[in-house]
């Protein structure tokens, strides 16, 4: 049984460590950013004009978004637009980092192919014309199988190259740029024969992989798939590992994409399709509500020494000072209401987002922001507040019956030392 458990512990720590999964989680990271950029420039483009916020300000702010809507539409499309070609740069950039390689040769080759296998065009007697519309959110997935492939054959052309090392150092300079040239040649040329093979039935890669995941993608917005995604995120807290780099943040290109595809709802006047976008995980209180269970229930000392410490962490979704401090890994005394308040936080958000009692995320933000400001913001919907403090008390009483039962037992081991006999030693 020990060595299973020690099998499982190594297993899930290779998953969690790995780099590709590591560039992931940094490369999404880094373009949350570009998509916040474009949903400002989204709510510019669309005044939120009513007969009730009729006035001055509106009006100047619709003559505003009139005179410069090719302006605000070339701000979108180089943002929100191009999110494939920034993740992939992101991705490519971080994986070389790890490998300690220069990344010019791999970037150079990774956004020629991408751009062979996402751009669309026609050619007639006017000219060229580009179809940029796959270099958007819909390139995403194909952005970090590009990547992947670009820097490891490029790895792989340094490691051929260092078995065929030249006698003199004049033939060394000459093999480098001749090997990283053939290495880019290689991989344009097969993303030429890949793009050759998919227009013959019409379609581009990214494309493909997404009408091949869409059911997944859909299936993966219900409630099941999130309870299912945060009790596991939960259990591996519990036995020591980061749930939230190895089950939240590895689902980060998914939220991307469904951001993405509010953003363009929003565009369109249309409702939001997907709950389960980035700032959703703002109603996902962490360890908040714990450190204030037992900073008003808790009679335990060194519990209280914890929370005091985890407090300011937690406000601001750093929750390993609590997991490692208190601890949270293996304690079987807190890990009832710690799964249960989440699943109970996120049913009651993503309840309402059903409902249209608050709207649904459209922004992407830092995790590390203030839950209750991330939740705001990233719905633009004030009602996001009150649902986010009021899941934050029932969240935080959850834990009251159980801190109620530890206070009960240290009560007890006070009046059995208070009764114990006192022995005095005599010289």
């Amino acid at each position: 049984m020990e060595s299973m458990k020690a099998f499982l512990l190594r297993g899930l720590n290779f998953v969690a460590t790995h780099h590709y999964i590591k560039a992931l989680q940094k490369s999404m990271v880094s373009v949350i950013g570009i998509s916040f950029i474009a949903g400002i420039l989204m709510i510019v483009q669309n005044p939120p004009l009513t007969h009730l916020t009729e006035n001055a300000f509106t009006e100047g702010w619709v003559t505003f978004a009139t005179d410069n809507a090719g302006l605000l539409a070339l701000g979108i499309q180089l943002t929100l637009g191009m999110i494939g070609v920034y993740t992939l740069v992101a991705f490519i950039l971080t994986l070389a980092h790890h490998y300690q390689l220069n990344p010019f040769h791999p970037l150079v080759s990774g956004l020629i192919a991408y751009l062979l296998l996402s751009v669309g065009f026609t050619w007639d007697a006017s000219g060229l014309a580009l179809d940029l519309a796959l270099l958007g959110y819909s390139g995403v997935f194909v952005a970090f199988f590009l990547g992947i492939l670009t820097v490891e054959f490029h790895r792989f052309s340094i490691f051929v190259r260092s078995h065929f090392q030249p006698k003199t150092e004049f033939l060394d300079r000459l093999a480098q740029p001749i090997e990283a040239s053939l290495a880019t040649l290689i991989l344009i040329a097969l993303a030429f024969a890949c793009r050759y093979a998919l227009s013959l039935n019409g379609i581009l890669l990214p494309d493909l992989v997404l009408n091949f995941l869409t059911p997944l993608l859909q299936s993966s917005d219900t409630l099941w798939f999130v309870l299912t995604v945060i009790v596991l995120s939960k259990l591996l807290w519990f036995i020591g590992m980061d749930g939230n780099s190895l089950i939240l943040l590895s689902l980060m290109p998914m939220m991307v994409v469904f951001n993405a595809e509010n953003l363009l709802a929003y565009q369109n006047d249309k409702a939001l399709p997907y709950i389960f976008a980035t700032g959703f995980l703002f109603f996902e209180l962490g360890v908040l509500p714990l450190v204030t269970a037992i900073l008003l229930f808790s009679k335990n000392k060194s519990h209280r020494s914890s929370a005091k410490l985890g407090l300011l962490p937690s406000i601001f979704n750093f929750p390993e000072t609590m997991i490692a401090g208190l601890p949270l890994t293996f304690n079987g005394a807190y890990l009832i209401p710690f799964v249960l308040s989440s699943v109970l936080s996120l049913s009651g958000a993503y309840a309402a987002m059903t409902l249209y009692w608050v709207n649904k995320p459209l922004f992407a933000f830092s995790p590390a922001l203030p839950g209750f400001l991330g939740a705001f913001l990233s719905t633009v919907d004030w009602k996001a507040i009150v649902l986010w403090f009021g899941l934050y008390v029932v969240c935080t009483l959850i834990y009251w019956p159980f801190i109620r039962q530890l206070n009960k037992k240290i009560t007890k081991v006070e009046i059995v030392l208070e009764e114990a006999p006192v022995t005095t030693v005599v010289e």
